[in-house]
């Protein structure tokens, strides 16, 4: 008889570890193309590079994003590259076609990005470029419009940010140690060894505790003829 394979969940510092890792990549990545990026076209030079680059940057970053959380998760079994550095996997509570879970679990990170890129490239026009690259320094210059994009692209990182923050707070405070996206899309996030019912019963010990003494008092019954 085939013994039921068990799965722990994983305790909150493997999974901020895992998290961090997979941010630090993924920044480090997007730094290092926009490096590039600038060295061979200067944004000094001309608004005309200046626009190259501002899109080049978010078409890229779109792509980076797409292939480490959607590409790599598909071939490693849901798995990022922290998540397979602290050796934790992802279990499906019911099972759903990859793709779709996949993409359910990237809605808040890879769609959020996603939603970021797409209102930078529609509502900031070509020519308003060029006034980004001293938007901290006049804001009094810039168009107005600019200035309405930034609030609310600030208003929405902030809603993100207080999201995750409430995430890992759940995850923290739980015994379970499940967050709120866990508990939305149905998933959990445990260690990559596996445990069976017998290793299950090995780590149940049973402890002897003192029992309060209590008086026993004998009543003697009268036997009524």
């Amino acid at each position: 008889m085939t013994q039921k394979t068990l799965h722990k969940n994983s305790s909150f510092s493997l999974r901020f570890l895992a998290n961090f890792i997979d941010f630090i990549l993924i920044l480090s990545t997007i730094v290092v193309q926009y490096k590039i990026l600038n060295n061979f076209l200067p944004l000094q030079k001309s608004s005309y590079q200046s626009i190259t680059v501002w899109y080049a940057i978010l078409f890229l970053i779109v792509v980076d994003l797409f292939v480490y959380t959607v590409i790599i998760p598909f071939f490693c079994n849901f798995r990022t590259i922290g998540l397979l550095i602290m050796r934790l996997q992802l279990l499906q509570q019911a099972p759903k076609h990859p793709i779709k879970f996949i993409f359910q679990l990237n809605t808040t990170s890879f769609g959020f990005v996603c939603l970021i890129v797409f209102i930078l490239s529609t509502t900031i026009m070509p020519w308003q470029i060029p006034y980004l690259q001293n938007y901290v320094e006049a804001k009094k210059q810039v168009p107005i419009n600019v200035n309405i994009i930034s609030r609310i692209i600030s208003t929405l990182s902030a809603f993100w940010a207080v999201m995750n923050l409430v995430n890992y707070s759940f995850i923290l405070a739980r015994k379970d140690k499940r967050g709120i996206y866990e508990k939305i899309f149905a998933y959990r996030v445990v260690y990559l060894k596996h445990y069976s019912t017998s290793d299950k019963n090995d780590k149940i010990k049973l402890l002897p505790y003192p029992t309060p003494k209590i008086e026993i008092i004998f009543a003697k019954e009268n036997n009524v003829e």
